[in-house]
C-alpha cells in the first residue's frame, strides 16, 4: 500500500465509526401491557435410601462364636486376639441402628474373629484336659496302692465319682457337645484334688498297716530262731527296717519307702524260712532220712547256700525265694524218707510178727501178742493216713513187743521143748526098766 492510501484510511476510520454509532441507536420502544410473573418449576425431592434393617442375625452369630471360644478359655489363651475380637463386637454395638451397614460389618469381623480363637485354643484346653486327667489317674493309682478303697471306702466313691464323670463328659465332647468339655476339665480336676487328699489320709494308716506286718515278719523269724542261729544277718534285718520307719515318716517317696518296707519284710521271711529249713535239714540228718531222697536234699542245700549269698548281697526277694525253695525241698525230703522209714518199719514189724506167729506166741502168750497185733494195726491206719511219722513210731512200738513175745515164746518153747525131751526120756527110761523087769521076770519063769 503507498503511503496516500495509507493516510486516508486512517482519517476516513474515525467517520465510519462515528456512523456506525448514529445508524444503530433504536428508537425508544412502545411500552408493553405488564404480564404475570411465571413460577418457576418445582425441583422434585430426592428419592429416599432404603432403610438398612438392625444386623441382628450378625450379632447373634458372633455371639454364639464368641460363646464357643469362651468355651476353650480363648481369653486367657490368646488374650489379645480376644481383645481385638471384643472391640469388633463393641463397634458392632455403638453402630447398631446409628449405621447398620457398618455394625453389620463390625458383628461379621468380630464372628470371624472368635471362630478363629476357638480353632486356635481348642487344642490348648483339650492338653488341659488330658493334663487333669493325667494328674487325676496318678492319684487314684496311689490312693488305690495305699488301699484306700478299703480303709476309706467312702472317699474313695466320691473322688471315683468326679473321675467317671470327666471320663464321660470328655466322651461327649468328642462326639460333638463342645460344652461337655468345660464339664470334664471341671470334673478331672476335682478327681485330682480328691485323689491326692485321698492320699494324705490314707498313707499314714498304711504305714501303720505295713509297720505291724514288719513287726509280725521279725517276731514270726524269731520265733524261727532265725535271731539266734544268724545273729548277724538278724541284725542286718533290723536295720532294714529301721529305716523304712525312717522313709516313711519322711514323706514325700511313697513308693521310695514301700520298696524299702519290702526289703526289711524279706529279709525276715528270708531269714524266718531260712531257720525253718534248717530246723527240717536237722530232722533229717538226726533221723538219717537223706539217702531215702537224696536229690531234694542235695538240691535243698544249693538253694540254702543261694539264698544266704542273696541276702548278702542285699537282693532280699531272691534270698527269701531260695529259702522257701530249700525248705520246700528239705520238707519233701523228709517226707518221702519218713514213708519210707516208715515202710520199712511196717515191714520190721511184719516180720517180727510172722517170727512170733511162728513160735505160737499167739497162743503161747496170747494177751502180749494180741497188744502187739493192735499197735501193728494202729500203725497201718496212721501209714494209710499218710502220717508216716505216727505210723513209724507206732511200728517201732510194734515192733518191739513182737520182739518181745517172739523171745517169751521161745523161751517158753524151749522150756516146752525141754520138758518134753526130759519126759520122753523118762519114757524112755521107764521103757528099759520096764524091759529089764520083764527079761527078769521072763528068765525066773525059765
Amino acid at each position: 500500500m503507498n503511503p496516500r492510501s495509507t493516510v486516508r484510511a486512517v482519517f476516513a476510520l474515525p467517520l465510519i465509526l462515528l456512523a456506525f454509532s448514529c445508524a444503530s441507536t433504536p428508537p425508544e420502544p412502545t411500552p408493553e401491557p405488564e404480564k404475570p410473573p411465571v413460577a418457576a418449576p418445582e425441583t422434585p425431592p430426592a428419592p429416599e435410601k432404603p432403610v438398612v434393617p438392625a444386623p441382628d442375625d450378625a450379632k447373634a452369630a458372633a455371639e454364639k462364636a464368641r460363646a464357643e471360644a469362651a468355651l476353650f478359655d480363648a481369653e486367657a489363651a490368646f488374650p489379645e486376639d480376644w481383645k481385638a475380637a471384643e472391640a469388633s463386637f463393641a463397634a458392632g454395638d455403638k453402630a447398631y441402628n446409628v449405621d447398620n451397614e457398618a455394625s453389620r460389618a463390625s458383628y461379621e469381623a468380630a464372628a470371624k474373629a472368635f471362630a478363629d480363637l476357638a480353632v486356635k485354643a481348642k487344642p490348648l484346653f483339650l492338653e488341659k484336659i488330658a493334663a487333669a486327667k493325667a494328674r487325676a489317674e496318678t492319684g487314684r493309682k496311689q490312693a488305690f496302692d495305699l488301699e484306700a478303697k478299703s480303709v476309706l471306702p467312702d472317699d474313695w466313691k466320691a473322688a471315683e465319682s468326679f473321675y467317671f464323670t470327666g471320663r464321660d463328659e470328655f466322651s461327649a465332647g468328642e462326639k460333638g457337645e463342645d460344652s461337655s468339655y468345660p464339664k470334664s476339665l471341671s470334673a478331672y480336676t476335682s478327681a485330682a484334688d480328691a485323689f491326692e487328699a485321698l492320699v494324705k489320709k490314707a498313707l499314714p494308716l498304711f504305714a501303720d498297716a505295713r509297720g505291724k506286718e514288719l513287726l509280725k515278719a521279725r517276731e514270726d523269724a524269731q520265733a524261727a530262731g532265725a535271731d539266734k542261729l544268724d545273729p548277724a544277718r538278724f541284725a542286718v534285718a533290723d536295720d532294714a527296717a529301721r529305716k523304712v520307719v525312717a522313709a516313711y515318716e519322711k514323706g514325700g517317696d511313697y513308693y521310695g519307702a514301700y520298696a524299702s518296707w519290702q526289703t526289711a519284710r524279706d529279709r525276715y521271711f528270708a531269714l524266718a524260712t531260712g531257720a525253718r529249713a534248717a530246723s527240717v535239714k536237722a530232722e533229717i540228718d538226726k533221723r538219717s532220712l537223706a539217702a531215702y531222697d537224696s536229690g531234694n536234699y542235695a538240691r535243698a542245700g544249693e538253694r540254702m547256700d543261694a539264698a544266704v549269698a542273696a541276702f548278702d548281697k542285699g537282693e532280699a526277694s531272691v534270698a527269701r525265694d531260695a529259702a522257701e525253695e530249700a525248705h520246700l525241698r528239705y520238707k519233701l525230703a523228709l517226707a518221702k524218707g519218713s514213708e519210707l522209714y516208715a515202710s520199712d518199719r511196717g515191714k520190721a514189724a511184719e516180720a517180727q510178727r510172722v517170727a512170733a506167729w511162728e513160735l505160737k506166741a499167739h497162743v503161747a502168750v496170747k494177751a502180749d501178742y494180741d497188744a502187739a497185733a493192735k499197735e501193728k494195726a494202729d500203725a497201718d491206719a496212721a501209714f494209710k493216713a499218710k502220717k508216716f511219722d505216727d505210723a513209724a513210731d507206732l511200728y517201732a512200738d510194734a515192733e518191739s513187743k513182737f520182739a518181745v513175745v517172739t523171745e517169751v515164746a521161745a523161751e517158753k518153747r524151749k522150756a516146752a521143748e525141754a520138758a518134753i525131751k526130759a519126759a520122753e526120756e523118762r519114757m524112755r527110761a521107764s521103757e528099759k526098766t520096764a524091759q529089764e523087769a520083764d527079761a527078769l521076770i521072763e528068765g525066773g519063769a525059765r
